[in-house]
Protein backbone atom coordinates (compact mmCIF):
# COMPACT_ATOMS: atom_id res chain seq x y z
CA UNK A 1 0.00 0.00 0.00
CA UNK A 2 1.45 3.63 -1.20
CA UNK A 3 1.47 5.93 1.97
CA UNK A 4 -0.52 9.28 1.37
CA UNK A 5 2.94 10.92 1.42
CA UNK A 6 4.12 9.00 -1.63
CA UNK A 7 1.10 9.37 -3.39
CA UNK A 8 1.45 13.32 -2.98
CA UNK A 9 4.81 13.46 -4.08
CA UNK A 10 4.36 11.37 -7.07
CA UNK A 11 1.33 13.44 -8.01
CA UNK A 12 3.41 16.71 -7.44
CA UNK A 13 6.09 15.16 -9.65
CA UNK A 14 3.56 14.26 -13.03
CA UNK A 15 2.12 17.82 -12.48
CA UNK A 16 5.60 19.46 -12.28
CA UNK A 17 6.42 17.26 -15.34
CA UNK A 18 2.84 18.03 -17.35
CA UNK A 19 3.57 22.14 -16.92
CA UNK A 20 6.90 21.90 -17.78
CA UNK A 21 5.39 19.98 -21.05
CA UNK A 22 3.14 22.56 -21.73
CA UNK A 23 5.94 25.24 -21.13
CA UNK A 24 8.26 23.77 -23.99
CA UNK A 25 5.01 23.72 -25.77
CA UNK A 26 4.28 27.00 -26.03
CA UNK A 27 7.66 27.96 -25.93
CA UNK A 28 8.46 26.08 -29.25
CA UNK A 29 6.04 27.66 -30.88
CA UNK A 30 6.57 30.78 -29.84
CA UNK A 31 10.39 30.34 -31.03
CA UNK A 32 9.36 29.21 -34.29
CA UNK A 33 7.17 32.25 -34.77
CA UNK A 34 10.06 34.61 -34.17
CA UNK A 35 12.38 36.42 -37.17
CA UNK A 36 15.76 36.70 -34.69
CA UNK A 37 18.53 34.82 -35.48
CA UNK A 38 19.20 32.04 -32.62
CA UNK A 39 23.30 31.67 -31.95
CA UNK A 40 23.63 29.12 -29.22
CA UNK A 41 27.07 28.51 -27.75
CA UNK A 42 28.26 25.31 -25.46
CA UNK A 43 31.61 23.93 -24.99
CA UNK A 44 33.21 22.61 -21.53
CA UNK A 45 34.94 26.30 -20.93
CA UNK A 46 34.43 30.05 -22.20
CA UNK A 47 30.96 29.88 -22.97
CA UNK A 48 29.88 33.05 -20.58
CA UNK A 49 32.69 34.77 -22.39
CA UNK A 50 31.93 34.14 -25.63
CA UNK A 51 28.42 34.88 -25.49
CA UNK A 52 28.85 38.33 -23.42
CA UNK A 53 31.48 39.31 -26.39
CA UNK A 54 29.35 38.27 -29.13
CA UNK A 55 26.12 39.75 -27.89
CA UNK A 56 28.02 42.75 -27.35
CA UNK A 57 28.98 43.07 -31.01
CA UNK A 58 25.99 41.96 -32.53
CA UNK A 59 24.03 44.80 -29.86
CA UNK A 60 25.79 47.52 -32.00
CA UNK A 61 24.13 46.33 -35.19
CA UNK A 62 20.51 45.75 -33.65
CA UNK A 63 18.88 44.71 -30.51
CA UNK A 64 20.21 41.74 -28.95
CA UNK A 65 18.91 39.46 -26.45
CA UNK A 66 21.17 37.92 -24.48
CA UNK A 67 21.29 34.64 -21.86
CA UNK A 68 24.37 33.64 -20.32
CA UNK A 69 25.72 31.78 -16.95
CA UNK A 70 22.30 30.42 -16.26
CA UNK A 71 22.55 27.75 -18.60
CA UNK A 72 19.91 25.24 -17.75
CA UNK A 73 16.79 24.16 -19.22
CA UNK A 74 14.37 27.09 -17.55
CA UNK A 75 16.49 29.81 -18.23
CA UNK A 76 17.00 29.14 -21.81
CA UNK A 77 12.77 28.95 -21.43
CA UNK A 78 12.43 32.27 -19.71
CA UNK A 79 15.19 33.84 -22.76
CA UNK A 80 12.78 32.65 -25.51
CA UNK A 81 9.56 33.88 -23.55
CA UNK A 82 10.85 37.32 -23.22
CA UNK A 83 12.51 37.69 -27.09
CA UNK A 84 10.81 40.82 -27.99
CA UNK A 85 9.86 41.63 -31.48
CA UNK A 86 12.02 44.27 -32.40
CA UNK A 87 15.61 41.89 -31.51
CA UNK A 88 16.93 40.86 -34.01
CA UNK A 89 19.59 38.57 -32.46
CA UNK A 90 18.80 36.23 -29.43
CA UNK A 91 22.52 34.70 -28.33
CA UNK A 92 22.38 31.73 -25.97
CA UNK A 93 24.65 29.97 -23.36
CA UNK A 94 23.35 25.92 -23.15
CA UNK A 95 25.87 24.32 -20.39
CA UNK A 96 26.11 20.54 -20.30
CA UNK A 97 25.24 18.44 -16.64
CA UNK A 98 22.10 19.19 -16.21
CA UNK A 99 18.58 16.93 -17.64
CA UNK A 100 17.23 18.42 -20.26
CA UNK A 101 19.97 19.69 -22.59
CA UNK A 102 19.05 18.13 -25.47
CA UNK A 103 15.40 19.20 -25.30
CA UNK A 104 17.03 22.66 -24.50
CA UNK A 105 19.10 22.69 -27.70
CA UNK A 106 15.93 21.52 -29.85
CA UNK A 107 13.88 24.25 -28.32
CA UNK A 108 16.55 27.08 -29.35
CA UNK A 109 16.95 24.70 -32.61
CA UNK A 110 19.73 27.73 -33.37
CA UNK A 111 20.85 29.38 -36.53
CA UNK A 112 24.30 29.44 -35.34
CA UNK A 113 25.45 26.80 -33.36
CA UNK A 114 29.54 27.53 -31.41
CA UNK A 115 31.32 24.86 -29.39
CA UNK A 116 34.50 26.67 -28.41
CA UNK A 117 36.39 23.40 -26.39
CA UNK A 118 35.52 19.69 -24.95
CA UNK A 119 37.29 19.11 -22.03
CA UNK A 120 37.18 17.08 -18.77
CA UNK A 121 35.11 19.43 -16.75
CA UNK A 122 32.09 17.41 -16.74
CA UNK A 123 34.07 14.26 -15.75
CA UNK A 124 31.76 13.39 -12.50
CA UNK A 125 28.81 13.17 -14.66
CA UNK A 126 29.67 11.86 -18.12
CA UNK A 127 33.08 10.37 -17.38
CA UNK A 128 34.90 10.29 -20.78
CA UNK A 129 35.56 13.12 -23.42
CA UNK A 130 33.10 10.60 -25.63
CA UNK A 131 30.75 11.03 -23.67
CA UNK A 132 30.64 14.97 -23.38
CA UNK A 133 31.16 14.97 -27.18
CA UNK A 134 28.09 13.19 -27.57
CA UNK A 135 26.20 15.45 -25.18
CA UNK A 136 27.37 18.82 -26.67
CA UNK A 137 27.03 17.04 -30.00
CA UNK A 138 23.16 17.63 -29.80
CA UNK A 139 23.48 21.31 -29.79
CA UNK A 140 25.28 20.56 -33.30
CA UNK A 141 22.64 18.30 -34.34
CA UNK A 142 19.87 20.67 -33.33
CA UNK A 143 20.68 23.66 -35.97
CA UNK A 144 18.31 24.13 -38.68
CA UNK A 145 19.49 22.79 -42.12
CA UNK A 146 20.10 26.03 -43.52
CA UNK A 147 22.27 26.94 -39.74
CA UNK A 148 26.02 26.96 -39.24
CA UNK A 149 28.05 24.67 -37.00
CA UNK A 150 31.01 27.46 -35.94
CA UNK A 151 33.44 24.74 -34.12
CA UNK A 152 37.07 24.81 -32.70
CA UNK A 153 39.38 23.41 -35.15
CA UNK A 154 42.19 23.00 -32.63
CA UNK A 155 40.15 21.01 -30.52
CA UNK A 156 39.84 17.25 -32.46
CA UNK A 157 36.85 16.24 -30.27
CA UNK A 158 35.08 19.45 -31.09
CA UNK A 159 35.82 18.65 -34.70
CA UNK A 160 33.89 15.09 -34.65
CA UNK A 161 30.98 17.37 -34.38
CA UNK A 162 30.99 18.52 -37.75
CA UNK A 163 29.44 15.16 -38.99
CA UNK A 164 26.56 15.25 -37.01
CA UNK A 165 25.00 17.65 -39.08
CA UNK A 166 24.19 19.06 -42.54
CA UNK A 167 24.48 22.74 -42.42
CA UNK A 168 27.37 24.31 -43.12
CA UNK A 169 30.70 23.92 -40.88
CA UNK A 170 33.37 26.69 -40.39
CA UNK A 171 36.42 26.33 -38.13
CA UNK A 172 37.99 28.79 -35.77
CA UNK A 173 41.31 29.05 -34.28
CA UNK A 174 45.18 29.00 -34.39
CA UNK A 175 46.15 25.96 -35.98
CA UNK A 176 46.93 25.25 -39.82
CA UNK A 177 43.84 24.46 -42.01
CA UNK A 178 40.88 26.53 -39.85
CA UNK A 179 38.46 29.03 -41.64
CA UNK A 180 39.03 31.65 -39.56
CA UNK A 181 42.66 31.44 -37.94
CA UNK A 182 43.68 33.95 -35.33
CA UNK A 183 47.60 34.81 -34.96
CA UNK A 184 49.70 37.67 -33.22
CA UNK A 185 47.28 37.37 -30.05
CA UNK A 186 48.65 38.86 -27.17
CA UNK A 187 47.80 39.76 -23.59
CA UNK A 188 49.09 41.85 -20.93
CA UNK A 189 48.40 42.25 -17.40
CA UNK A 190 49.02 44.65 -15.41
CA UNK A 191 50.12 46.68 -17.62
Amino acid sequence: MVSVKEYLKDVDVRFARHRRDRRMQRAARRRQGLSASFIAVTGSSTKSTTVTLLAHILSGAAPTRVQSRRNSLPPVLRAIEDVRRDERFVVQELGAGHNHFREAAELINPDVAIVTMIGMEHYSRYRTHDAIVAEKGQLVRALRPSGLAMLNGDDPRVMEMAGMTEARVVTFGQGEGVTYRASAIAAQWPD
